[in-house]
């Protein structure tokens, strides 16, 4: 693992180049959607404030649980970790894909925490806080 530098674009620019690399070999044709979004995220690549440990996978179902105490027992499939910006995951995490619609009528990201709580409990337990703006470009990025 290289260790991406702190006040750099070093972890995301990995990442879309790998991405890029797969695109290219594996599209069957250009799409403008496609065409539009990378030049979207290679011209607003945040800088890392914190280098993290990223699993690149962190969702419902690569987690195990217990069921009584609520508490994660157990973290699975780690082949896409990386380091990097903590907003990647955290994005990753909050995908429409992941999630569900609660009784109270709220996203529940990764069928967990509304949107507002999840991000409150991570930067208490953390000590992080969560940057809106970066958050959504990784948004972008995970889709």
């Amino acid at each position: 693992f290289d260790i991406p530098r702190v006040g750099t674009t070093d972890a995301i620019d990995w990442r879309l180049n790998f991405y890029n690399t797969v695109w290219d070999v594996d599209k069957l044709e250009e799409h403008p959607t496609m065409v539009l979004t990378r030049e979207w995220l290679w011209e607003n690549r945040p800088v890392v404030d914190h280098v993290s440990i990223l699993h690149g996978d962190f969702r419902n179902g690569n987690f195990l649980y217990d069921k009584d105490t609520a508490k994660i027992t157990g973290i699975l499939d780690w082949e896409l970790c990386s380091l990097g910006d903590r907003h990647c995951d955290l994005g990753y995490t909050m995908l429409t894909a992941w999630g569900h619609i609660g009784e109270n009528g709220k996203f529940l990201n990764s069928g967990l925490l509304d949107t507002d709580e999840f991000i409150e409990r991570y930067e208490a337990v953390s000590g992080l806080s969560v940057d809106k703006s970066r958050l959504h470009y990784y948004l972008v990025f995970n889709i």
